[in-house]
């Protein structure tokens, strides 16, 4: 038991937000989801934004996830909140991914827009 202390004193005990219970072991949950994500990522067209975007970002907090190894360090840089909210986001994002896939968001509309729908968008101050 002596050997487990200083693990179990390693450990957090609280999130800081009810019902987000503190993650065993979030380095390693983060590089499976990032891994998985970038794999799913393929699916889509190489030049849809949400692609590009979406790769670019799983990219840079994998590569924070695999060159920092302390957690407190790495919620720092990550700078979302506590890590296990990071996970929450990650596991999202993964979701999406598969959503996005199943839609097929980048093929033109079955009906065109009525014209002046993106105006408001597009206004100049």
């Amino acid at each position: 038991m002596r050997f487990l202390r200083p693990l179990l004193q390693a450990a957090k005990a609280h999130t800081g937000f009810t019902g987000l219970v503190p993650h065993p072991n979030p380095r390693t949950a983060l590089t499976e989801l990032y891994e998985s994500t970038l794999t799913k990522l393929n699916q889509l067209p190489a030049d849809f934004p949400y692609r590009t975007a979406t790769t670019a970002l799983t990219k840079q907090r994998l590569e924070l996830v695999q060159a920092e190894s302390d957690v407190n360090q790495l919620e720092t840089k990550i700078g979302e909140g506590p890590i296990e909210w990071v996970i929450k986001q990650a596991e999202a994002e993964n979701s999406l991914v598969d959503n996005m896939a199943k839609w097929k968001s980048w093929e033109p509309l079955e009906t065109p827009a009525p014209a002046g729908q993106w105006e408001y968008a597009f206004k100049k101050p």
